[in-house]
């Protein structure tokens, strides 16, 4: 077997494996504003305050749900809302128990109910979309936003889990890996 092709092979798969772990909380749906770990500890929306025009997502007024995925950790996640990343904030889920080992290969998903009528949206408003993660200690919180336009029950769109562009990312990986080694 040639050493530089297995090399190559392996380099793609390991560029796909990080590139699907953004830190150790990620809000998979709807599609957030950015992910640093670096800064995922910075209010209110982990190192990300402007707004993501090309991530904007509609997102029912009732009935929606969020999706959260984490590598690891023990604490309490909720979802905020608020017409600015500015707040004021307010909460539209009830507080969710994360209870991740450490040892979990591929991580753990979470599918919230969120109600953005608790905070007063409306339809055809639009705003952020705050997860929210405080460890058990204490010690760790993160943040996540999400840019949100606020549409009827009724009228929304896939707002579940959005994995779709991870598989194809996979599939592709995998493919060329095959590619590579024959």
């Amino acid at each position: 077997m040639n050493t530089s092709k297995t090399f190559a092979a392996f380099f793609i798969l390991f560029l796909t494996l990080i590139s699907s772990t953004n830190a150790h909380m990620s809000l998979v749906a709807p599609k957030y504003r950015g992910s640093d770990e670096g800064k995922v500890s910075e209010a209110p929306c982990g190192g990300f305050s402007d707004v993501n025009t090309a991530a904007i997502s509609d997102f029912p007024v009732t009935d929606g749900r969020a999706t959260t995925k984490y590598e690891d950790g023990n604490g309490m996640m909720y979802f905020n809302y608020a017409p600015t990343s500015d707040g004021p904030f307010m909460p539209v889920s009830e507080n969710v128990t994360v209870n991740v080992p450490e040892d979990t290969n591929n991580g753990v998903q979470f599918s919230t109910n969120i109600n953005l009528s608790l905070a007063n949206a409306k339809v055809g408003d639009s705003g952020v979309l705050q997860v929210v993660y405080n460890s058990t200690t204490g010690v760790t919180t993160w943040y996540q936003c999400a840019d949100i336009h606020v549409v009827n029950a009724n009228d929304a769109k896939s707002v579940g889990v959005n994995m779709h562009l991870e598989v194809a990312s996979l599939i592709f990986s995998i493919a060329s890996l095959l590619m590579i080694l024959n």
